[in-house]
Order: structure tokens, then C-alpha cells, then sequence
């Protein structure tokens, strides 16, 4: 998100939520950051494509939708009214709060 510039809201299925981090390029950590990227790919301005990042650097890699989250990468979703957040840790989500890890995403 650029400076002075508010963020909103909007519903997307999981298939695209996937999507757009399988276009992520190293430095993105929004989507903010990797959508402005893509909707913008004309602009002379914006660099050239990089390939997506490999599992074997760290994080998780999700074989569903091809997407690899990146080590430390946090998620914040609602659930039945219930505040959730996640983090890539060695390979695994780590749910705060939560005793147990998570790396099932076949």
C-alpha cells in the first residue's frame, strides 16, 4: 500500500486468493503490492516479471494451487465470528494461540 492511500475490502474465492500469491515476485508481502503489480503491468515503470519463489528458500508450498508462501508470511482471517492468525514457520503454519503446527495443504 502506497502512503496516504486507504485499503479496502473485497470477496474473492480461494482459487484466486492462490492465484494471486502463485504471481507473487520477491518483496511483495500484500496483495496490494503484488495486484497494483500485475494491473499495472503496462506501465513502463514496473519491472519485469520474476519467476515465483521456491519452497527450498524456506516457507510453504501449497500443491493445490501451485502457490508458495514465504517464511514468516502472516495471515488474519475471521471464522465463525473468531479472529485467526497464521504464520509460516520451518514449512508449517503455526495458528497463534494454537499448541499444534500445520503443513497439510495437499
Amino acid at each position: 500500500m502506497r502512503e496516504g492511500q486507504e485499503l479496502r475490502g473485497i470477496q474473492i474465492s480461494t482459487d484466486v486468493f492462490a492465484r494471486i500469491w502463485f504471481l507473487r515476485e520477491e518483496g511483495e508481502n500484500s496483495e496490494d503490492e503484488i495486484l497494483r503489480r500485475v494491473l499495472w503491468a503496462d506501465d513502463p515503470h514496473v519491472r519485469p516479471k520474476a519467476s515465483p519463489p521456491s519452497p527450498s528458500t524456506g516457507g510453504l508450498q501449497d500443491q493445490r494451487f501451485g502457490v508458495v508462501f514465504p517464511e514468516g508470511f502472516e495471515i488474519e482471517r475471521t471464522y465463525l465470528g473468531e479472529q485467526y492468525r497464521a504464520t509460516v514457520q520451518s514449512g508449517q503454519w503455526v495458528i497463534e494461540g494454537s499448541p499444534g503446527r500445520f503443513s497439510k495443504t495437499e
